[in-house]
């Protein structure tokens, strides 16, 4: 039997998009506790893998250069001009925030890595994923990146057929 993973990062839920934004990285963090409150993540058959840094070069592998270089603008927070507007960064569902590059790599990261925890025979869970939204060259319904196409890429690259069924209650536009 393979293991379930359980992908975290505690830099994820260091990040804010705004006070008032809905979506709250820092629940990332209070799931990987709930579950380890009831025991969830401990026995046979569960792992956690936690990692620290992000791996390099994987926003390279959907992300226009030109956005990916707007990301690396907008890391301190405070910089937003016409040009980031135009790719979604500094809107009300994407405000700029410190720290927005580093995070989106982190993002990138733990969705590859459960990716591959699964196609190795095993299960995932990555609390802080699923960004269908966003497209290569910009930040869309929250989403800053789009994790799902780089894991997808990523399993592709190493010949594994992919079907991408979402569930979520409106369409993966990013994905697409």
């Amino acid at each position: 039997m393979s293991d379930a993973v359980f992908v975290y990062s505690p830099a994820l839920a260091g990040f804010e998009l705004s006070p008032d934004h809905p979506f709250k990285p820092e629940r990332a963090r209070l799931t990987f506790e709930m579950c380890g409150d009831r025991g969830l993540l401990t026995g046979n058959g569960v792992r956690v893998e936690e990692f620290a840094r992000p791996e390099e070069g994987l926003l390279e592998r959907w992300h226009t250069a030109e956005y990916i270089t707007l990301l690396e603008r907008a890391e301190s927070g405070r910089e937003v001009d016409v040009e980031m507007i135009h790719h979604g960064l500094g809107t009300a569902e994407n405000p700029v925030f410190k720290g927005v590059h580093t995070y989106s790599k982190l993002s990138a990261t733990a969705s590859v890595l459960a990716a591959r925890a699964a196609a190795d025979g095993g299960s995932a869970f990555n609390p802080c994923g699923g960004f269908h939204h966003a497209h290569s060259d910009r930040a869309s319904g929250f989403c800053y990146i789009n994790d799902a196409v780089i894991a997808i890429l990523d399993l592709r690259k190493r010949g594994i057929r992919v079907a991408y069924v979402d569930i979520d209650a409106h369409h993966g536009d990013g994905v697409q």
